[in-house]
C-alpha cells in the first residue's frame, strides 16, 4: 500500500467557468483531498505542466491562485502544498486522452496512471469535483486502441473504491492489510487476524480473492444503512441483493438451535463477544462471510468454506 499511489490530475484545473466564488470552492475543496491523503500510506506526485494548465479564458492555474478575488489563506495554502509536491519524471508518448467521452489534450498525469496500470500498478488521479471525473473511469489515448480502469478521487469518499481495486491488482499486499484495511472498508471492524483466514475459501485464489473484495464492499457499503431502513430478514436479503449484489441471509432456525455451531460463530471484537450469526455466500454452495451488525456497527467475523449447520 505504501510508495507512490497518487498524482494531480492537471486536466481537472482547467475550468469551463471561472468564478472566483466557484474556484475558491474548488480550491478548498482540493485542500480536503490533499489532506485526505495525508491519511494514507500513499505519495502523491505531479506534472511539471501544473501550474500552465489554461482554463478557457487562457488563464492558467498560478494565475488563479494569485487572484486576489478569491480567499487569500486557501490560495496560498493550496499554492504551497502544490508547490511541495514532487514531480515525476517518467516521459510520455501521448498526453491527450478520452476519459469516458471526454477529450483531455493536456493530460500528462492520467497517462501516468494508465502507463502504470499497464504494469499492474495501480494509482490515482486527485481531481476537482468540477471535473466531473469520480470513481473507476475507462481511459484511453487518443492515437490508441485499448482502455484501461483509472480511479479518480475528488473526495474521501472516493478512496475505498481505490484501495479495494489496489488489493485486487496487486494480491501480494493481502500479506500486511490488517494495517490498512480501514481504507478499503472504512465502515467495517474486522476480528483480529481475519486475513489469514482467506486460506479457508475453496477455489482458485483469482476467483475468491474478487469475490471476497465485492462483497466485504457490499457490506461496508451498505449494510448498516439497509439494517437502519428494514428490520425483518426477509427485507434485507432483498436490499442487499439489489442494492450491493450480495447475496447473504441469516443462519436458519435449526442452526440457532445447534450450540455448537453457534458458539463456532461466537467471535471475540476487543474483549466483547459478538456472534457472527449472519453470512454473506461467496459462491452459492461455498465459501462464506460470517458478519454481525451491532449497535450500529457492521462486524467481521470468519471466513471459511463452511460452519456446522
Amino acid at each position: 500500500m505504501r510508495g507512490w499511489r497518487f498524482v494531480i490530475d492537471e486536466a481537472g484545473f482547467a475550468f469551463e467557468s471561472e468564478v472566483p466564488t466557484e474556484l475558491e470552492e474548488d480550491f478548498a475543496q482540493y485542500l480536503d483531498v490533499l489532506e485526505y491523503v495525508r491519511t494514507t500510506p500513499g505519495t502523491v506526485k505531479r506534472s511539471d505542466v501544473l501550474f500552465d494548465i489554461e482554463s478557457a479564458s487562457g488563464a492558467t492555474l498560478v494565475d488563479h491562485l494569485c487572484d486576489p478575488r478569491i480567499n487569500r489563506d486557501i490560495r496560498h495554502e493550496l499554492h504551497g502544498r502544490l508547490d511541495k509536491i514532487a514531480e515525476y519524471d517518467d516521459d510520455l508518448e501521448d498526453w491527450e486522452f478520452l476519459v469516458d467521452s471526454t477529450v483531455l489534450p493536456v493530460a500528462p498525469s492520467i497517462g501516468i496512471c494508465s502507463k502504470y496500470a499497464a504494469k499492474g500498478v495501480m494509482l490515482a488521479c486527485l481531481t476537482t469535483m468540477r471535473a466531473g471525473r469520480r470513481g473507476a473511469r475507462a481511459v484511453r489515448a487518443t492515437s490508441g486502441d485499448s482502455s484501461v480502469a483509472i480511479h479518480f478521487v475528488a473526495d474521501s469518499s472516493d478512496g475505498p473504491s481505490f484501495w479495494r481495486a489496489i488489493i485486487d491488482a496487486e494480491p501480494d499486499l493481502l500479506d500486511d492489510f490488517a494495517d490498512h484495511q480501514h481504507l478499503a472498508f472504512p465502515n467495517t471492524v474486522f476480528a483480529e487476524n481475519i486475513w489469514d483466514q482467506i486460506s479457508r475459501f475453496d477455489g482458485s485464489s483469482l476467483e475468491v480473492r474478487r469475490a471476497l473484495i465485492a462483497n466485504l464492499g457490499g457490506l461496508d457499503d451498505y449494510v448498516l444503512r439497509i439494517w437502519a431502513e428494514h428490520s425483518e430478514p426477509i427485507q434485507r436479503i432483498k436490499q442487499m441483493q439489489i442494492a450491493a449484489s450480495v447475496n447473504c441471509s441469516p443462519e436458519s432456525p435449526n442452526t440457532h438451535k445447534n450450540s455448537k455451531a453457534m458458539h463456532q460463530r461466537l467471535v471475540e471484537f476487543d474483549g466483547e463477544q459478538i456472534t457472527c450469526q449472519w453470512h454473506a455466500k461467496l459462491e452459492r454452495h461455498r465459501n462464506r462471510i460470517h458478519f454481525a451488525v451491532h449497535d450500529g456497527r457492521l462486524f467481521v467475523g470468519i471466513f471459511a468454506d463452511h460452519l456446522l449447520l
